[in-house]
């Protein structure tokens, strides 16, 4: 968990033939013979260490939160523009609804790149006016520019939709938020991997686990909570909350390098802990 210093190794490999390779049966068993570390215990730890995870590496909580609300967000807009789209003024056929998937795609495309590539970038420089030294929190930068278009496009969307206005402006709306979402999601999923590399499975576990938790919440209540506030409304109170969650980036801005310091401890033991080995 130490900071990691930019440096370029080489490194050679090869393949001892002397292993015999499994068979296709073999690489496809749930438990693979010999890496089963640890028998059924090591199995029932990973169906609630995912858990433990989730709620004491403050990285983890972060990422999740991300990822969950956002997602969930996601969900309201294609329920709203999957019922609203096929009433008037719209009128749109099952078609018209299926194309309204491509302004969040281009927007998706937009975000990934913006996601990956420049959030790379940034890494690299701030890395170098750093004495050469990389710290996961200098990732962060790129997300400030979609915490502020990500509430923008969700009001753009939803008021726009509920006043009938042409059926471009939700769409841009609808691509905006596309892009919002994906940026976000590449920064906070690179920043939990940057953090906690060795216990990345079991975090991405607990990770998805609230991602599908939020998501099946709003697709079962969104439908009330339209009825109870109105298209409008909703909206609005949708665009606070995710400003207020995506805004959890500054604090960890700040103090994430004072967190991963506090669970050092805690993470050499769940490290060790992977593949069964007592820690």
């Amino acid at each position: 968990m130490a900071d990691l210093r930019i440096t370029t190794t080489t490194t050679s490999r090869y393949l001892d033939e002397s292993i015999p390779r499994k068979t296709y049966l073999q690489r496809l068993a749930v438990f693979p013979k010999g890496s089963f570390h640890g028998g059924w215990s090591t199995f029932f730890r990973h169906s609630y260490q995912p858990f433990v995870i989730l709620f004491t590496f403050p990285a983890v909580t972060y990422t999740a939160l991300i990822y969950g609300t956002i997602l969930a967000w996601f969900s309201v807009i294609v329920n709203v523009y999957s019922i609203y789209m096929t009433l008037p003024p719209y009128n749109f056929t099952s078609a018209g609804i299926g194309l309204m998937n491509l302004p969040p795609f281009i927007g998706g495309v937009v975000g990934s790149i913006y996601g990956g590539v420049l959030n790379d970038w940034v890494a690299v420089r701030l890395a170098r006016r750093n004495n050469g030294i990389f710290e996961p929190e200098m990732r962060l930068w790129v997300a400030l520019p979609p915490i502020l278009i990500l509430p923008a496009s969700i009001l753009l969307f939803g008021i726009s939709t509920a006043k009938g206005l042409p059926w471009i402006v939700p769409c841009i709306g609808s691509g905006l938020f596309g892009f919002s979402m994906i940026a976000l999601w590449d920064v906070a999923l690179t920043y939990n991997m940057d953090c906690y590399v060795e216990i990345i499975g079991d975090s991405l576990i607990g990770i998805c686990f609230i991602r599908n938790a939020f998501a099946t919440i709003i697709a079962v209540t969104i439908t009330y909570w339209i009825e109870g506030m109105g298209l409008i409304n909703m909206h609005i109170m949708v665009a606070v909350i995710s400003f207020a969650t995506a805004l959890t980036t500054i604090p960890m801005m700040i103090y994430g390098k004072s967190a991963r310091r506090w669970t050092e401890g805690r993470l050499d033991k769940m490290s060790k802990r992977q593949f069964g080995t007592r820690g």
